[in-house]
């Protein structure tokens, strides 16, 4: 090396002067190391810099003319010329200045190590001061607009603006740390020490003795602070290693803080101002996470706060492993927070008045009387297509919510119960079939088919109680929930006492607030609704609630009536749901047949929307009607068998060899994928089956199979065959045995008529389910078509509902309908705008659990019991693939209908969804093909795997956990 060139600039308001010096510099030797001055060392002779010192030495690190950056403390470069020189002592250095200056500091020293001083030129177009000035000028009284970008702007000596009360500029993680440090009253701040990535290659041995000094006898933090973590605009959560618990030994310490330097190195990131914060390991946490002054998704008023509460670990929850999740509206009143959570809210609050106008990402620590320590403060970054509705229009709406809450709450007198609860996965579980927050169109055509009054219409032949009407669906806020009381009074058997009902319904009630992960197999777990081979056990429960022997002897001898006489009629029950639905393909032939051509004009419009409300009509009658009692039957099966495995009487391998002879779509479409793809099964034959057939089964905007795009996205693929079939048979021991338990427990079949009971069930059901979302699928393509005709397109046309289609069936005029409609859109538009701001729990058990939503972790129902891992791969809303290979991957689904049996023409290694109960579709279709999976998660399962690329699913003892 024979030329070191050694320039020095502030840099702040970086213009083409600096850029003509530097470029200079680098032209006079063969390195050029660029001195960039800290915020004290430029004041010492000029007005504070507005850019901060980490934002200019990231600046020059970026320019190629620039080799090095060093950190200038002083006006005077003599220390980093000093370094320099004991570096490269036998290269010539050359200091580079401006001709502005006539006294160059550190020319003594250079000229003393035969080295020479170089003043180019002075750009004197452009400078920091005339920039402020004509900043100044051009903006005039308009002084708020400096403090986008700084807290202090002075031209010369004049105070263009001085913000009072200061805005407060967020820095690095350290920085930021110590200029809090004084300023807070409700929560602490630990001991810091601080040091640059500069420091410590010129003096790692003093820095270490530093530490050593302040923090006996240790342990430590070691954490990272970059200068580009924890910005305005991103922040690189995550990027940079912390060490954790360092022992204050020489060897472990080095080791630490070379691991977070080397992060940095890792990253490409070399700029020397690059930090490491070093802070004492807090002791006596009982609580640690990460609370967000906002939603961090949609940027809507909530405190969201994940936490820790179990392992006293300060970095379990922003280590990325599993943790619990509160949300507290932000207009929440004093009574309603949670009293644990209180000191957490004052503190972040006082950091708000500290920090204003600024979403913040806060890590924290509260100590067993409730202290708050405060580890990090960042902005929370948020995205720029976040677009939350008002805090008063979301406060509004939540109040209508608990309004309505208060309303339905109330007791009835049809009803048994003196309160409920609300589920969004119990029973007909809409979280699964229409979404967490479905639109409009969904919403109504699932309460229009299947859960205002056909669902219990359906039970009432099969010995279940009449609800008199009440619908089993409410909206809390914009969110579909299902009515626990109604389920729990409609599940009961007809004619039981009063007294009974309603203490049996009250201790499910009681018993699901005990244990609301249960909340999606109430119908397996909670509540006692048919016969079974362990109701007995199960029946004991009841004494909590005070009933007594002869009264549990009552239910379970009904329980017993009402299930052997299912077990008799359904046979004839199967045969009318077969005849229904061939009435349903006749009925719905001839009414797609008479609108073959599209309308375009009103009575277009008029004859489509009648043809809708026709197929409406006799999916009711012929679909879902007959669905829903066969879908019960289907559920008494899966009881039946569940108990047997449960009570030893049927082995689990037993169960799987019967479950891979059951004859369902899913094995047919898996096959006629597999003759598709060997050419033995033409494209059109396998749509005119399988094309009706969608990812969002009520979704308008989801594409049907036949709509071309999503066919070509899913049919290249390569089926894993379903597991060979041999004739399902007994062993003669197992069924004698079987024989006995059935004669004894008096359900009027043996063995082969209960395996024949089920078989025929289960596939019934999946067959009818098929048919009735053929009429289903066709009228939302009729209703895409008559909104078509009107210049409505499909997004919409999902904000429309099905009394506007009702009422369009009986108009005439299209200038009519079309206002018919666009005012149901806009309506419902702007009422979806609000709601979608909204955070809604999966469970209500009182109008406070709408203002303070606790997503507690969710059971998952594991099928099969194998274990297996491997990569993510998510599907994406309306079945788009996001990953083109799924094979032995773990699939990731929000929810999962008829729509998405694709998937398992793919060879998938397991799934996981975040909805969907033990007898749902899914997990019905993971048992026939043997595959492992984890249905129905829940919100904090599954946003963890959401943000891990791997995970490992062990079905046989119960764990999916990303790695």
């Amino acid at each position: 090396m024979k030329k070191v060139v050694y320039s020095f600039v502030v840099a702040d308001l970086f213009h083409y002067g600096h850029l003509q010096l530097l470029q200079t510099a680098k032209s006079l030797g063969d390195l050029h190391i660029c001195g960039v001055l800290t915020d004290g060392a430029a004041e010492s002779y000029r007005p504070r810099p507005i850019t901060n010192l980490e934002e200019r030495v990231a600046l020059i690190s970026s320019i190629k003319c620039v080799d090095r950056v060093m950190i200038q403390d002083q006006k005077d470069p003599t220390e980093n010329l000093r370094k320099i020189h004991r570096e490269f002592p036998t290269a010539e250095l050359v200091l580079v200045h401006g001709n502005d200056w006539s006294a160059i500091p550190g020319r003594e020293y250079v000229e003393s190590v035969g080295g020479r001083v170089f003043q180019p030129e002075y750009y004197r177009r452009l400078s920091d001061s005339q920039v402020r000035a004509s900043l100044a000028r051009q903006t005039g009284e308009a002084h708020f607009y400096y403090e986008q970008f700084t807290e202090h702007f002075r031209v010369g000596d004049i105070e263009v603006f001085d913000g009072g009360p200061k805005h407060f500029i967020m820095s690095t993680k350290a920085n930021t740390l110590k200029s809090l440090c004084p300023l807070l009253r409700k929560s602490r701040i630990e001991q810091m020490f601080i040091f640059r990535a500069s420091e410590w290659q010129e003096n790692a041995a003093d820095i270490l003795r530093r530490i050593r000094s302040e923090f006996a006898p240790g342990p430590v933090v070691v954490r990272s602070s970059a200068v580009n973590e924890d910005t305005y605009h991103t922040s690189q959560a995550g990027s940079y290693r912390s060490e954790l618990n360092v022992s204050l030994a020489d060897a472990s310490l080095r080791r630490a803080v070379e691991s977070v330097l080397g992060s940095y190195r890792e990253k490409a990131n070399l700029n020397p101002a690059n930090q490491v914060l070093v802070q004492p390991c807090v002791e006596g946490v009982r609580c640690s996470g990460v609370i967000f002054t906002c939603n961090p998704r949609s940027g809507a008023p909530y405190y969201v706060i994940n936490y820790d509460n179990r392992t006293g670990n300060t970095e379990t929850v922003t280590g990325g492993h599993e943790s619990d999740s509160i949300e507290i509206f932000r207009m929440c009143g004093p009574d309603g927070c949670p009293r644990e959570w209180r000191p957490l809210l004052e503190a972040v609050r006082e950091l708000e008045e500290v920090i204003p106008g600024t979403p913040l990402d806060i890590e924290f620590g509260i100590a067993g009387r409730g202290e708050v320590s405060v580890f990090q403060v960042r902005p929370l970054v948020l995205s720029k297509e976040n677009h939350h509705a008002p805090a008063e229009a979301v406060a509004a709406s939540l109040a209508r919510a608990k309004k309505d809450f208060r309303k339905w709450a109330r007791p009835v007198s049809r009803l048994a119960g003196r309160t409920t609860a609300y589920s969004d996965m119990a029973f007909w579980n809409p979280a699964e079939m229409i979404g967490d927050f479905p639109t409009a169109l969904a919403v109504s055509l699932y309460r229009h088919l299947i859960t205002d009054r056909i669902w219990n219409q359906a039970l009432l032949p099969l010995g279940y109680s009449d609800v008199g009407g009440a619908p089993l669906l409410v909206e809390l806020g914009g969110k579909p929930y299902i009515d626990l009381r109604v389920t729990f009074n409609a599940l009961l058997p007809a004619g039981l006492p009063a007294g009974l009902r309603g203490k049996s319904v009250q201790h499910y009630l009681n018993l699901l607030r005990e244990r609301p992960e249960l909340h999606d197999k109430v119908e397996f777990e909670i509540v006692d609704n048919c016969y079974h081979f362990t109701l007995d056990r199960r029946l004991k429960r009841l004494e909590r609630a005070g009933i007594r022997k002869s009264d549990r002897e009552t239910l379970r001898k009904a329980l017993h009536e009402l299930t052997s006489a299912a077990l008799e009629k359904a046979p004839r029950h199967l045969r009318s749901a077969e005849e229904d639905c061939r009435r349903l393909e006749e009925r719905r032939a001839l009414i797609i047949s008479a609108v073959h051509s599209p309308g375009k004009d009103a009575a277009g419009a008029e004859k489509l929307s009648a043809a809708v409300v026709a197929l409406l009509h006799d999916c009711k009658r012929w679909g879902t009607l007959p669905f829903s009692r066969v879908a019960r039957l289907a559920f008494m099966a899966s009881s039946l068998l569940r108990s047997a495995i449960e009570a030893g009487y049927v082995d689990e391998d037993v169960r799987e060899e019967f479950m891979d002879h059951v004859r369902t779509v899913a094995k047919e479409m898996a096959e006629d994928f597999r003759a598709l793809g060997a050419g033995v099964l033409g494209k059109r034959e396998f749509l005119i089956k399988y094309g009706h057939l969608r990812p969002g089964t009520y979704d308008i905007c989801s594409p049907r199979y036949d709509g071309g795009a999503l066919f070509e996205e899913i049919a290249g693929s390569h089926p894993a065959q379903a597991k060979a079939s041999r004739p399902f048979a007994l062993s003669r021991g197992a069924r004698a045995r079987l024989d006995a338990v059935l004669s004894r427990h008096r359900l009027g079949c043996d063995s082969e008529g209960l395996f024949g009971f089920i078989r025929a069930s289960l596939e019934g059901r999946e067959r009818i389910k098929f048919e009735f979302t053929k009429s289903l699928s066709e009228a939302l393509e009729l209703t895409a078509r008559a909104g078509e005709s009107l210049g409505l397109d499909r997004d919409a046309l999902s904000h429309l509902d099905v009394d506007a289609i009702r009422q369009a069936s009986q108009m005439t005029g299209r200038d009519s309908i079309r206002k018919l409609w666009a005012e149901a859109i806009e309506r419902n538009q702007k009422r979806r705008a609000v709601q979608s701001s909204l955070s809604l729990p999966a469970l209500v058990f009182s109008e406070g659990d709408l203002e303070v939503v606790r997503h507690f972790r969710s059971k998952p129902n594991f099928i099969t019991r194998r274990r297996v891992w491997g990569q993510l791969a998510r599907i994406g809303p309306h079945g788009h693939v996001r990953d083109e290979n799924l094979e032995k991957k773990i699939v990731l689904l929000e929810k999962a209908d008829p729509g998405y049996d694709w998937i398992f023409t793919k060879s998938i290694a397991g799934l996981v969804t975040k909805y969907g109960g033990v007898a749902s579709h899914m997990a019905i279709r993971c048992a026939e093909f043997d595959i492992p999976a984890a249905i129905g998660c829940g919100e904090t399962i599954y946003r963890s795997l959401l943000a891990a690329d791997a995970a490992v699913l062990d079905c046989g003892t119960g764990q999916v956990r990303a790695i």
